[in-house]
């Protein structure tokens, strides 16, 4: 009896295995010969589709810019096309690439990035002021070298280009005297006059020089002067400095603008209403100041056109000299209101850093070499022309 039933429970399976592989089949016999034809039929059913495909590489290229592997996730976004939010995230791997240049001290790499996105989240705002490598005074030329060493050339009449055996320089800034920074926040100056007043000074981040004083700005936000201006002892909160004739500007976090002046009779420190602002700059007697939209707002002494400046547009840097105002464009080209410079200064490109002096400009290529234009009647524009910095 035990085997009938073993016998009857072995047949019982078999019909039934027999049953599964023909209904599996659809309603062919399942054999060894058909058996790989149904696992490929099968497995093809379980292929990805297009959409599942795209949205993995999207997810590998997130992963790829979480990681700081830049180049890769640019590619990566890049081969996704208009896939989801691709070509917003390919801004964003810009943006984010740039922060990691600044905070490894590849300041032009930085501002080339953040140049190109200029529009996006606070870009225009991150790009460093290679500006600070030239400086273009009254009649003369200051270069700042790769290595902190510093030249001038051009008109010497008060030792405004005697800075030989200075060192460890990170930012030059010249009028008729040359100030300069040291990477330990101290400041030197070619004026015996100023000489003892700013060598008090410590924690210096950023500096403006005109013949009649000297400012500072610290690195807690706070102001420093040489002599008079004593309401901006009380200013705080200031990212940037600018001064002109006889007036100072401090730009505050918020985007507005604060001014100290003993002569305002061009309105130069009408600068009140002004927001939204980014960057500023200060001729004799006129005020410039850059929107974060990249448009430029200008008031003071406008005799010579120099505030002419109401169609600027993907302006990311500006300066302004004596009597002009310069702008860089996101693209590295420069415009400027002075008629006479406006031909040479159209066939500039590659710029990241610009100078305006009070007859001459001085532009900083991409390559690290200098170009000039405007007067030379000292030599401050040969003496200084493709002179390579870094």
């Amino acid at each position: 009896m035990p085997a009938v039933l073993l016998a009857v429970m072995v047949f019982a399976v078999a019909v039934a295995f027999a049953v599964y592989c023909f209904r599996y089949n659809g309603g062919e016999s399942l054999t060894a010969q058909n058996l790989p034809k149904k696992q490929a039929e099968n497995t093809k059913t379980k292929e990805k589709s297009p959409e599942q495909i795209k949205e993995e590489k999207y997810m590998a290229a997130v992963s790829l810019l979480e990681h700081k592997r830049f180049d890769e996730a640019m590619a990566a976004f890049e081969e996704l096309g208009d896939y989801r939010d691709s070509a917003q995230q390919i801004y964003e791997v810009k943006y984010r690439k740039g922060e990691s240049c600044l905070q490894d001290g590849k300041d032009l790499e930085a501002a080339l990035l953040f140049m190109e996105i200029n529009y996006y989240k606070d870009a225009i705002k991150r790009i460093p002021d290679l500006g600070r490598y030239i400086s273009a005074g009254a009649n003369y030329s200051v270069c700042l070298m790769g290595d902190g060493l510093v030249t001038a050339e051009g008109d010497n009449s008060w030792g405004q280009c005697n800075v030989e055996g200075w060192n460890d320089i990170i930012c030059v800034d010249a009028c008729f005297d040359t100030m300069g920074i040291r990477a330990d926040g101290r400041v030197v100056v070619t004026s015996d006059e100023d000489r003892d007043a700013v060598k008090k000074w410590r924690d210096i981040v950023a500096v403006c020089n005109e013949e009649a004083f000297k400012v500072g700005l610290k690195s807690d936000g706070t102001v420093v002067c040489s002599k008079g201006f004593a309401d901006v002892k009380g200013w705080n909160d200031i990212t940037e400095i600018a001064a002109g004739g006889a007036y100072i500007l401090g730009l505050r976090a918020d985007g507005t603008v604060a001014a100290s002046c003993t002569d305002n009779s061009f309105g130069q420190c009408n600068v009140d209403r002004w927001s939204d602002i980014v960057g500023i700059s200060a001729g004799f007697n006129h005020s410039v100041g850059l929107r974060a939209d990249g448009t430029v707002v200008a008031v003071g002494d406008n005799s010579m056109g120099m505030c002419n400046v109401s169609d600027w547009g993907d302006i990311v840097k500006i300066s302004a000299g004596a009597f002009q105002t310069v702008g860089l464009r996101s693209d590295g080209t420069v415009v400027t209101t002075s008629q006479e410079l406006s031909g040479e200064l159209n066939l500039w490109s590659d710029i990241v850093g610009i100078s305006a002096g009070y007859f001459h400009v001085m532009g900083l290529k991409a390559d690290g070499t200098v170009v000039v234009a405007g007067s030379d009647d000292s030599g401050q524009c040969s003496g200084v022309e493709n002179r390579k910095l870094f």
